[in-house]
């Protein structure tokens, strides 16, 4: 009966406790600290020695609130600070101060993705350009003349190239004139749905298992390059917690990578730049009062993943080429290909292919990519019906793991008899089995070693294996030293190989190497040359080899100039006469308004305007890439497509009256393809003009003047004079005087040279 009416009591004081509270609690306006960081005036109430903090408080300092912990006092919503897991709570009546002190983990835990920069595609311009290069050959005591062309036409919607081979322009034997066209295309890119298409000769995308396969026709596909730093690879994640708002730097193999800042609480940076394998990233949190913890963290980046929901596919349709003997493009079977990739989640992504080959085989396989801490994992199955065959299946198991020192990888893949990829021309060559496996370790003392193994057996019952191993030592000063052993075993016996080359720097872009081959060939060659800049300048090549043919010796030499590169080379062959080559290349540019001859163009470009300014040493890159013409443009040829590229001007060489609202401009253009770069610098001329009015009289000071096309306001100063100060070019000035509007238009000079301003009129405002 006594232990019945206890839990009673308990019972009835649980539930009357709150009211007890309410009742004897007062309200008290303080100022709060918490963790020493000052939160601002609040109201706080007392209930004996416990503290209750406001609910709405408490969410805007980002402390959590348990369900069913709050208290009304006064019409108010409290909540006990040890229910919110605050550690201490020290009261100074003396000043009104309420002093907190609570862990990391009674915040609430903040998410943050990492900040990747990413740039958009700048979209082309209208343009075009022909690229030649010319050779002209004498061997074996005949002269011959030949040439490669590209043709390319661009716009912002789409570009269009195409590739010819001429041969024998011109002959002193019987040789007939060749034009062989080897591949066209027309590009249409879609940015934003990170997507191009493609019509006419092109390559598929051979997935996991299969090959990539040359076509005539339509293809379709994802294309990430389209948006330089887009991520498409699941990125580890790295937690922490920090009691004070905080800065968290993250480095992975000691190089900073991210810097973010993180309030009060458990933190998870998402997403975060690391190289590709493994390695080991330090997390550094430095709170506002300067006191750091250091956490330490292992992750495995594997770079074949999708992260995860991101898609990636390709389907191409149209005939397999099987080009003539002259290498012109020829069209065989009709064909269809289709490839779909996806990320399910950090460590899995799944594929599917199918290939269709019109009276040869239709196959359908699909590949599982698993990523752990121990490397990639790769399992591949291909089902196919081959024409007179039957259905074949085939498949394949590979492993890569790589690290900052170390990368290591096995795959073996296996096919049934009969069976037939898209494409296979000739079925007795094609692959029965294959297994590859590759090593390599960077050491100590600037060693650094590596393996390659191949075993592979065809259809038809050939066998070839091949073993490469080597070593390298990078010595001071430039200076490196090859060690290399070869094997091979095929169907036409064995041969061993082994080498050491030594290669030494003699000054800038010029370097010399020496090497000694032996074993079933034993050869010796002397090599020296110099690289060319990768702006105007020059270049050469000198070599000589002897091996039991006899020596033959080798000299070229390169000219990198403004419009043209010019080359010559002569080779000695045992037994034959001195052969020699001279060839020009370069070339012709369309970009708007601007034609120019330039050096070959292989990839993208741009035109750089900076109207009016002529004479500017432009950079591309941090490198000087040449100066602006008297109309203040330069074509910059060497542009790489799909990725940024820094467009500078040298701000130190730009004349006094030149207003620089921006240096430099960052543009991303697409392949083969030409874009503007407005760089924001502009010539600003000032002059003072007199106006006059019909009678010849000076305008009265204080009318007022609208200066068109700008619309910037003014007034009449004394004498009737104007100060104006803009672009060069053609304005025109509209004077409200008196109830009188009369206009004036005239030329804004540039400059002169000495002088702060130019000197015009009188002009007569017409009414």
């Amino acid at each position: 009966m006594r232990r019945a009416a206890t839990v009673l009591l308990a019972a009835l004081v649980g539930a009357w406790a709150p009211g007890l509270v309410a009742q004897t609690a007062r309200l008290l306006a303080v100022e709060v600290q918490l963790n020493g960081e000052a939160r601002g005036a609040a109201l706080v109430a007392q209930a004996g020695d416990e503290f209750l903090i406001e609910v709405s408080d408490a969410h805007a300092w980002r402390l959590r609130v348990p369900e069913g912990a709050a208290r009304s006092i006064q019409g108010r919503q409290f909540v006990p600070v040890a229910a919110l897991g605050v550690r201490a709570a020290n009261y100074d009546a003396g000043v009104a101060r309420l002093g907190l002190e609570a862990p990391a983990d009674a915040f609430l835990a903040t998410v943050y993705e990492a900040t990747v920069t990413s740039f958009p595609l700048t979209p082309a311009t209208w343009g075009g350009f022909v690229t030649y290069d010319v050779l002209a050959t004498r061997a074996s005591g005949t002269n011959s003349l030949g040439a490669a062309l590209e043709a390319s036409v661009f716009s912002p919607y789409a570009s269009l190239a195409t590739q010819y081979v001429a041969r024998d322009l011109w002959s002193s034997g019987s040789a007939e004139p060749q034009f062989v066209r080897t591949a066209t295309a027309l590009r249409r890119d879609f940015p934003d749905q990170l997507m191009s298409l493609q019509i006419g000769d092109g390559l598929t995308r051979p997935g996991a298992q299969g090959q990539s396969l040359r076509f005539g026709g339509v293809m379709l596909a994802t294309d990430f390059a389209l948006r330089p730093g887009f991520v498409t690879q699941p990125l580890p994640s790295f937690s922490g917690d920090a009691a004070l708002p905080s800065t968290v730097e993250v480095f992975v193999q000691n190089q900073l990578r991210t810097v973010t800042q993180v309030p009060s609480g458990p933190f998870t940076l998402d997403n975060v730049p690391v190289i590709t394998g493994a390695g080991d990233a330090r997390i550094v949190v430095r709170d506002a009062l300067g006191r750091e913890q250091v956490l330490t963290s292992s992750f495995y980046s594997a770079g074949q993943l999708l992260r995860p929901g991101l898609n990636e596919f390709a389907v191409a349709a149209g005939k397999l080429r099987t080009d003539r003997a002259d290498g012109s493009p020829d069209y065989g079977n009709e064909f269809a290909a289709g490839l779909w990739r996806r990320g399910m989640n950090d460590w899995l992504t799944l594929e599917m292919r199918g290939e269709y080959e019109k009276l040869r085989t239709q196959n359908l396989g699909g590949s599982v990519l698993v990523g752990t801490r121990l490397g990639e994992f790769e399992a591949s199955a291909t089902v196919a019906d081959v024409e007179g065959v039957g259905g074949r299946f085939g498949g394949a198991v590979g492993w890569f793991y790589r690290d900052f020192l170390t990368t290591v990888g096995a795959r073996y893949e296996q096919v049934e008899s009969g069976f037939r990829f898209a494409g296979a021309t000739d079925l007795s060559r094609a692959l029965r089995s294959q297994f590859t496996a590759t090593a390599s370790r960077s050491l100590a003392r600037g060693w650094s070693v590596g393996a390659f193994y191949l075993d592979a057996e065809t259809q038809g019952g050939e066998h070839f294996r091949s073993l490469n191993a080597s070593a390298t030592w990078s010595m001071p000063r430039g200076s490196n030293l090859l060690f290399s052993v070869n094997r091979v075993d095929g169907t036409s016996g064995t041969r061993n190989i082994y080498g050491v080359l030594l290669t030494v720097p003699l000054g800038p872009n010029v370097f010399a190497s020496a090497g000694l081959e032996g074993g079933s060939e034993s050869r010796q060659t002397l090599v020296a040359q110099r690289t060319p800049p990768i702006d105007e300048g020059y270049g050469w090549r000198v070599a000589a080899s002897h091996d039991s043919s006899g020596v033959r010796a080798d000299a070229g030499a390169i000219a990198q100039l403004k419009h043209v590169n010019l080359s010559a080379e002569v080779s000695r062959v045992p037994g034959q006469s001195v052969a020699a080559r001279a060839g020009a290349a370069g070339s012709v540019v369309l970009v708007e308004d601007k034609f120019a001859l330039t050096r070959p163009v292989f990839d993208s470009f741009a035109l750089v305007r900076l109207p009016g300014v002529p004479e500017v040493p432009v950079l591309l890159n941090n490198q000087l890439a040449g100066v602006t013409d008297e109309q203040g443009r330069l074509l910059l040829p060497r542009l790489q497509a799909y990725v940024p590229n820094e467009i500078k001007v040298e701000a130190a060489a730009l004349p006094p009256d030149a207003r620089i609202d921006q240096d430099r401009v960052i543009v991303v253009p697409p392949a083969r393809s030409g874009v503007v770069a407005a760089v924001a610098v502009q010539r600003v001329a000032a002059a003072v003009i007199s106006l006059r009015d019909a009678a010849g009289r000076p305008l009265p000071a204080g009318a007022s003047v609208t200066v068109e096309p700008s619309g910037q306001a003014s007034s009449v100063g004394l004498r009737g004079e104007v100060f104006l100060s803009g672009a060069p070019g053609r304005y025109r000035l509209e004077v409200l005087s008196q109830g009188t509007l009369c206009r004036v238009g005239f030329e804004l000079p540039v400059t002169p040279k000495g002088r702060a301003y130019s000197q015009l009129g009188p002009y007569t405002c017409e009414p």
